[in-house]
């Protein structure tokens, strides 16, 4: 910034640095990661072969593109890349984050990855990550916001069982017999 001398003020350069980074989106950082983005997305050969600048570039935005960096992954069919990618996601970012950001996103495969690449106990993880496997994909959407503490969209996800329980009317949802009492006390356990 120039004053009105001619002379660089850097405190106000640093000024308007600091208002510019603190929005994230309009950052230098995500400017220079989209451009990449851009070009490496442009041809699937680029992708396989510069995953990891993709993998790099989607994590380093201001906020991470955590999302985007998962349905990259999701698409790998080669086990060892695949786990790889999830190795070199668990370098750059924090685990723990990496293992809450996939399980928002329903990821449950790349989230036991995750899990794997961290220094959880399996004691940690394995129970709940297994109880996800054995319930229908409505169920399982329920526990992982409740696990969450997503309370809104778990009461949306118990609605949809309900619906659905309603719909299909048959053997699949006996277990779901008592769906209504749940949603009642789902809502006056966390207030909603």
């Amino acid at each position: 910034v120039v004053d009105k001398f001619g002379q660089l003020s850097i405190r106000d350069a640093q000024k308007t640095d600091i208002k510019k980074s603190n929005d994230g989106v309009d950052s230098k950082v995500n400017k220079i990661c989209n451009a990449m983005l851009n070009v490496l997305l442009s041809k699937e050969e680029y992708e396989k072969f510069y995953l990891r600048t993709i993998l790099t570039s989607y994590a380093c935005q201001n906020p991470p593109n955590l999302k985007a960096a998962f349905e990259l992954i999701s698409k790998i069919k080669d086990q060892e890349t695949l786990e790889r990618s999830i190795e070199y996601l668990c370098f750059l970012q924090d685990v723990n984050y990496l293992y809450k950001m996939s399980l928002s996103l329903y990821h449950i495969k790349l989230t036991l990855l995750i899990a794997q690449n961290s220094q959880k106990d399996p004691k940690e993880y394995l129970p709940f990550l297994n109880k996800l496997y054995v319930n229908k994909e409505i169920r399982r959407r329920f526990m992982i916001d409740d696990y969450l503490k997503n309370y809104s969209s778990g009461l949306n996800n118990l609605y949809l069982i309900s619906v659905e329980k309603d719909e299909k009317k048959n053997e699949d949802y006996k277990y779901e017999d008592d769906i209504d009492r749940e949603i009642c006390e789902y809502v006056v356990l966390h207030k909603l």
